[in-house]
């Protein structure tokens, strides 16, 4: 048998999208767009805009989020940030993308992954969604509980990038406020 030792070449270009709120972005975002980028010719992380009447409140506003997760995967010089307000196989669909990069910390959240990525198949048939596991350091690693950490005067320092925890230690009251606030709004 003969093995053919030349790189096999394609002409298309792979192209992976991230959807999630990233409020804020964590390490493990992070490390799930640097694995996109070693999968993908381009990556385009697509924070999601609040939704009215969403029963879940913005901490950090949108245009924040979007410049800090650019900060955030700077070095990855083929991840980029987009928005979008509409359905994710349709921006998929408008930019030539063909596949969809999610993450999941346990069996729930891989079942509701897999529902999304019928969900999207129905707008985009060309669409295909690879869910990735978190690793065992990342598992437990949550926006939510970088949120609660807050809350709680508990470290969060190694939960986010550089640029996430500046920010945050920057307007660390401000956003404390914004967490109460909702919590008992």
């Amino acid at each position: 048998m003969l093995i053919n030792k030349e790189p096999h070449y394609t002409n298309f270009e792979a192209k992976g999208v991230m959807v999630g709120r990233f409020d804020p972005f964590t390490v493990s975002h992070k490390h799930m767009a640097e694995v996109g980028a070693k999968l993908f010719d381009e990556v385009i992380i697509l924070p999601a805009k609040p939704v009215m009447g969403a029963p879940k409140k913005e901490f950090l506003p949108f245009d924040v989020r979007v410049d800090l997760i650019r900060k955030s995967v700077k070095e990855y010089p083929n991840v980029k940030v987009d928005y979008f307000d509409g359905y994710t196989g349709d921006y998929a669909k408008e930019h030539n993308i063909d596949f969809i990069l999610r993450g999941a910390r346990d069996g729930d959240e891989f079942v509701f992954e897999q529902n999304l990525a019928g969900f999207n198949k129905g707008i985009n048939k060309n669409l295909t969604t690879i869910i990735l596991p978190d690793d065992a350091e990342a598992e437990k690693i949550s926006a939510t509980l970088v949120r609660d950490n807050i809350m709680k005067d508990k470290d969060f320092s190694n939960l986010v990038p550089s640029p996430v925890k500046e920010f945050i230690q920057e307007h660390l009251s401000e956003l404390k406020q914004r967490l109460l606030g909702e919590k008992n709004g």
